[in-house]
C-alpha cells in the first residue's frame, strides 16, 4: 500500500463532524500509537534526509510520545480554544527555538497522514483524510502564530 500524498489545503476551521471522525478515529489510532509515530519519523526522515540534523540528540521513542500525546490532547480541546490556542502557540514558539521553520510544517503534515493512513487502511477515507488534514492545519497554523503573538505583546 503506498498512503496517498495529497497536499494540505490552506487553513480552514475544522468542521465540526470532523471534530467527531478524528475523535472516533483515535479510539482506533490509540492502540498502535507507537507505531503511528514511528511510522511519521521514518517517514518524515525518509524522505527528508537534511531534517535529520533536527533529530541529532532526539530519543525518537519519548519523541514519538509527546506527540502522539499531543495530538490526543488537542483533538480533545478542538472546542476549547481558550485552552487550545495559548499551549499551540507555545510549542510553536518552543519549535521556532529548535529551528523549525514554516515550510517544515508542511512536510510533517504530509508525512503525519501518510503515517495515519499507513496505519488504518482503507479506514483513512478521503472524508477522514481531509477530516485530519483540517486537524492539521489549524494545529500547525496556530503554533506558527505563537511568535508574532509574543513580538506583538
Amino acid at each position: 500500500m503506498t498512503p496517498a500524498t495529497a497536499p494540505l489545503q490552506s487553513a480552514a476551521p475544522v468542521q465540526p463532524p470532523h471534530h467527531t471522525l478524528v475523535r472516533e478515529s483515535l479510539k482506533l489510532i490509540s492502540p498502535r500509537a507507537e507505531r503511528v509515530a514511528s511510522v511519521f519519523y521514518e517517514q518524515l526522515l525518509a524522505r527528508y534526509p537534511d531534517l535529520r540534523k533536527m533529530f541529532v540528540r532526539t530519543d525518537f521513542a519519548r519523541q514519538g510520545q509527546a506527540l502522539m500525546w499531543m495530538i490526543v490532547w488537542a483533538v480533545e480541546r478542538l472546542d476549547k480554544p481558550d485552552e487550545l490556542i495559548p499551549r499551540l502557540h507555545e510549542l510553536g514558539r518552543r519549535h521556532d527555538g529548535y529551528g523549525v521553520r514554516a515550510e517544515h510544517y508542511d512536510l510533517v503534515g504530509e508525512c503525519l497522514l501518510w503515517a495515519l493512513e499507513a496505519e488504518l487502511g482503507t479506514t483513512f477515507d478521503e472524508t477522514l483524510r481531509q477530516a485530519w488534514a483540517e486537524v492539521y492545519v489549524l494545529m500547525a497554523t496556530t503554533m506558527q502564530q505563537g511568535d508574532r503573538v509574543q513580538d506583538a505583546a
